[in-house]
């Protein structure tokens, strides 16, 4: 990316490597979009610069650089990696893995002491689907064995 801005529209390497940081925050936001970059480039006047052969190239190589970016809405995982856990075709993921204290509640069973009612509309859905997927034999005996 770096390389584009320096090699391609001759930016000094140095307002080339400025760049980058915006983008990378852009790129591991989680409800980041395309308009966002659009709005940046607009923003710092870097749009001017590019016509619309660089402006694709452009587009991706900061699709690749934001697929390839760890985030932490993917607990360290890139896009690419969490896709890669997928099985083609369908839509879910291949395995779930559960951090330390989800795991010891479910062991106590102090998951199981949450009272519906202290909850919102939205968690009350959420605990009402992850309790059918913890309810599943085959999900507690591979959670069992973690």
């Amino acid at each position: 990316m770096k390389s584009f801005w320096h090699d391609m529209i001759g930016y000094s390497a140095e307002s080339a490597k400025n760049i980058f940081p915006n983008l990378q925050l852009i790129a591991r936001t989680v409800d980041s979009t395309m308009d966002d970059v659009m709005e940046m480039l607009e923003k710092d006047k870097l749009s001017q610069h590019l016509g619309k052969a660089q402006m694709t190239l452009f587009l991706d190589l900061y699709q690749d650089m934001h697929n390839h970016t760890r985030m932490q809405c993917n607990r360290g995982h890139t896009p690419a990696e969490i896709s890669a856990m997928m099985p083609r075709g369908k839509g879910a993921l291949q395995s779930i893995s559960l951090g330390q204290n989800i795991r010891d509640s479910l062991k106590d069973g102090t998951l199981n002491m949450l009272h519906p009612g202290d909850i919102s509309d939205y968690s009350k859905d959420m605990f009402s689907k992850i309790t059918l997927l913890l309810m599943n034999d085959s999900f507690t005996s591979d959670l069992s064995r973690s």
